[in-house]
């Protein structure tokens, strides 16, 4: 039920949004004036809920804590210097009053989302990451770098068959097919490469939130494999729906890493990797063309060297030696 809420209340705004804007592009549809105003209510309703949740979970938790009232006051301090321009934002922008602007509102709600999740994990007993074992801790930092790997692979994998899909039905699709027929940051309606990085962080929270935590929570409950792969592809493709069909080759990233997530149980390398990839994909996006080469060997020759600067004094133990080479 927990994982359901969280899927809704996480993905609900920005499905909306995707499912407009994919409306709009792809099939001309002319939206009645009030769509905007109830977009901008299911934003909020999907905050405020969220903050009301994680609100009770704190107090749950505070209350359960059996530390003194005064270590409880400020375990609660947190929480309300979030609840305080989260509900106030809403309210200075009814009243035209200055307020937050669109990165800070975005910013405090990836704050929210990030925290919520955690919360909801803790609630049920369920670390977001397991503890390593002992021949991943003598090679941490191999270990990190070779599953940070992996999911970087995973995000190259899906957007390849995706733009590869692209390319292919802008050559020899039907001329009404629906396919992105401009850049990816032109879809995105992004004006500079600021926009795109400050929505970053946001970006990231919420894809770890669906693949991480949503996944984790149904596989603790024992919902059907199939189950969980689904309720997680589905958000993604539409999340990236401005690309058009090909769209739906991103649910072979969401199955990928939701895979790698419930098979090594790690948030960092998730994050990491998908905060990398995105990170040079935006980059290499608004350079010309020998650029993007330049750079892309100068991040290859970088990766090499890390890898070899890693200690390697004592071998991997067989077992995790393989897990690393799948």
């Amino acid at each position: 039920m927990d994982a359901s809420v969280l899927l809704v209340l996480a993905a609900g705004p920005t499905v909306l949004l995707a499912v407009m804007d994919s409306g709009y592009q792809f099939a001309d549809v002319t939206w009645p004036l009030g769509t905007g105003d109830l977009y901008a209510a299911v934003y909020r309703a999907a905050a405020l809920f969220q903050l009301l949740w994680l609100g009770a979970l704190v107090l749950l938790r505070i209350a359960v804590s059996g530390r003194s009232p005064e270590r409880k006051t400020v375990m609660f301090l947190p929480l309300v210097a979030l609840a305080v321009p989260v509900t106030a934002g809403p309210v200075m922008q009814q009243l035209q009053l200055p307020g937050m602007n669109v990165t800070t509102g975005l910013l405090l709600r990836t704050v929210l989302l990030a925290w919520l999740a955690c919360e909801v994990c803790l609630h049920h007993g369920i670390p977001l990451s397991r503890s390593l074992s002992s021949d991943e801790r003598l090679h941490r930092w191999r270990t990190a770098a070779g599953h940070t790997e992996k999911v970087g692979i995973y995000c190259a994998i899906g957007t390849t068959l995706t733009m590869a899909a692209v390319l292919m039905l802008r050559w020899i699709g039907p001329d009404g097919m629906p396919v992105m027929r401009t850049s990816q940051t032109s879809a995105l309606g992004a004006d500079s490469p600021t926009d795109l990085f400050l929505t970053l962080p946001w970006v990231i929270v919420l894809e770890g939130v669906v693949i991480g935590t949503v996944a984790l929570l149904l596989h603790t409950a024992g919902r059907p494999t199939w189950q969980i792969y689904t309720t997680v592809a589905v958000p993604e493709i539409i999340f990236h729906a401005y690309f058009g069909v090909p769209a739906v080759l991103m649910g072979v990233y969401a199955l990928l890493c939701t895979r790698f997530y419930l098979r090594y149980h790690r948030l960092g390398p998730l994050l990491l990797g998908h905060a990398l990839y995105d990170v040079i994909g935006l980059l290499l996006a608004y350079l010309p063309f020998l650029y993007r080469i330049a750079l892309g060997f100068a991040l290859m020759t970088a990766c090499t060297a890390v890898e070899r600067w890693l200690p390697k004094k004592k071998p991997l133990h067989p077992a995790l030696d393989k897990e690393l080479s799948l």
